[in-house]
């Protein structure tokens, strides 16, 4: 059962990898569906709940862990198969105002978060596949 508890973890805007990989559609509908989970998930629960392959899950993941939100449990005698999860409750950045290079960087994070991506996202972890 799902604590509640909210995890925040909060990433710096200029983590390297941050905006590949919330560029990604399919890295943030993996995320989503992690998240929904509520517990740790194998890479083929993942991708059956996201109607992708076990290839662009096994890539999603990689860039989501590499800028830290998610982490791999690994397998033990009584789970054979390693296991993600997400770090945190909700992606979390954190930027410096005045920075310039911090302002860019959110300006560009503020597109991939439009209105359409929001709805999409929704869209996508809300399909039959799940």
């Amino acid at each position: 059962m799902r604590s509640s508890i909210v995890q925040l973890r909060v990433i710096d805007i200029r983590t390297t990898g941050l905006v590949e990989a919330l560029g990604s559609i399919v890295n943030l509908v993996v995320w989503e569906a992690l998240r929904r989970f509520g517990r740790g998930a194998t890479m083929k629960e993942i991708a059956l709940q996201v109607g992708q392959s076990l290839d662009s899950v096994n890539k999603s993941l990689s860039a989501l862990e590499v800028v830290g939100l998610v982490s791999w449990i690994r397998a033990t005698r009584a789970n054979r198969v390693p296991k993600w999860n997400v770090i945190g409750d909700s992606i979390v950045v954190a930027f410096s105002p005045y920075d310039p290079i911090d302002e860019a960087l959110k300006a560009e994070m503020t597109e991939l978060f439009g209105p359409s991506r929001v709805q999409e996202i929704r869209r996508m972890t809300n399909s039959p596949h799940g």
